[in-house]
């Protein structure tokens, strides 16, 4: 896989079927933040790094 540079927006889609589940777990493992989900964006819960 071919390095992108530093700022290159990057996604991936994961379904949970315990989503306060999932970013307790992933928050503690990857120190990302969430931010609210919103009806308005399909529900999506987005994550942040940095």
């Amino acid at each position: 896989m071919a390095v992108q540079p530093e700022g290159t927006p990057c996604w991936a889609d994961a379904m949970f079927s315990d989503v306060e589940g999932a970013k307790s777990f992933y928050g503690d493992v990857l120190g990302w933040t969430f931010g609210d989900a919103s009806s308005e964006y399909g529900n999506y819960t987005q994550a942040y790094v940095d």
